[in-house]
C-alpha cells in the first residue's frame, strides 16, 4: 500500500510506514523463486514429454511471468518515484518537520519539535512563531502548558521580562486542570531574576501545593526563603 501526501503527529510515523517494504521484498523475491523453479521444473518435463498440450502450458507459464515481472517493475517504478523527491526532504530536521506541517499543519507535536530544533539552532524568533502557531490552532492542546513554558523562557532569555510573565502566567492557570507546577515555578524564578522575592516566596508555595514533592520549587522557596532572612 502507498501512502501518498499524507502525514502523521508522530514524528516516526513515516518512517514505520517503510517497515512494510520489507515484506513486500520478501514476498516477491519468494515468487521469483518460485517461477524460477517452475521454469526448470517444465523444461525438464519438456524434454521428456514435447507435446502441443504442454507447449501451450508451458507458454501460459512464461505469458504469467512476463506479466508478474512487468507488475514488479512497476510497482518498483511507481515506488521510487514517490519516495526518492522525499528523501530531498529528509536532508536536516528542519526541512522535514516543515515540509511535513505543510502536509498536516495539525501535526501540533512535530510542530513543537520544529521548534525545539530552531532553538537549538540559535533562532529563537523562528522557534517562537512556531510555538504561537500552536497556540492560535488548538489552545487546548494537551502539551500547551509546555508551549506557554517555552515562550515565557524565550522571552524571558530575551529580556522581554514582561511577555516572559504573562505566558507563565497562562502556564500557571492551566495547572488547575492539568496538576503541572513548571509554570509557578517559573514564575517564582522570573520574579526571583527581578528581585521581586515576596512574589517569588507566593509563586513557589503555589507550585508546592500543586506537588508537594517537587524539588525544583522547593530549592527555590527555601533559597528566597534564605535570602530574606538575611535582609
Amino acid at each position: 500500500i502507498v501512502f501518498f501526501n499524507i502525514a502523521g503527529e508522530s514524528l516516526f510515523a513515516e518512517r514505520y510506514l517503510l517497515v512494510s517494504s520489507a515484506g513486500v521484498a520478501v514476498l516477491a523475491a519468494l515468487g521469483l523463486d518460485y517461477l524460477w523453479k517452475v521454469k526448470h521444473r517444465f523444461r525438464s518435463s519438456f524434454a521428456i514429454l514435447a507435446s502441443e498440450p504442454l507447449v501451450r502450458v508451458l507458454r501460459l507459464q512464461k505469458s504469467r511471468r512476463i506479466l508478474a515481472l512487468v507488475f514488479l517493475g512497476v510497482v518498483f517504478i511507481g515506488s521510487l518515484l514517490l519516495v526518492y523527491p522525499r528523501n530531498k526532504e529528509w536532508k536536516d530536521d528542519v526541512t522535514f518537520l516543515r515540509a511535513t506541517l505543510a502536509v498536516n499543519p495539525e501535526a501540533h507535536s512535530m510542530r513543537e519539535h520544529l521548534a525545539r530544533v530552531l532553538t537549538n539552532q540559535g533562532d529563537g524568533q523562528a522557534a517562537q512563531k512556531e510555538y504561537e502557531e500552536i497556540i492560535s490552532r488548538n489552545p487546548a492542546w494537551r502539551n500547551i502548558v509546555e508551549i506557554y513554558n517555552k515562550l515565557g523562557a524565550l522571552h524571558q532569555e530575551n529580556g522581554d521580562f514582561d511577555r516572559a510573565e504573562v505566558y507563565y502566567e497562562k502556564a500557571a492557570q492551566e495547572s488547575k486542570t492539568t496538576g503541572d507546577w513548571r509554570g509557578y515555578n517559573n514564575l517564582g524564578v522570573l520574579h526571583m531574576e527581578q528581585g521581586r522575592r515576596l512574589e517569588a516566596l507566593t509563586s513557589f508555595c503555589k507550585a508546592l501545593q500543586i506537588n508537594p514533592q517537587a524539588q525544583e520549587p522547593k530549592f527555590n522557596f527555601a533559597n528566597v526563603a534564605s535570602q530574606l532572612d538575611s535582609i
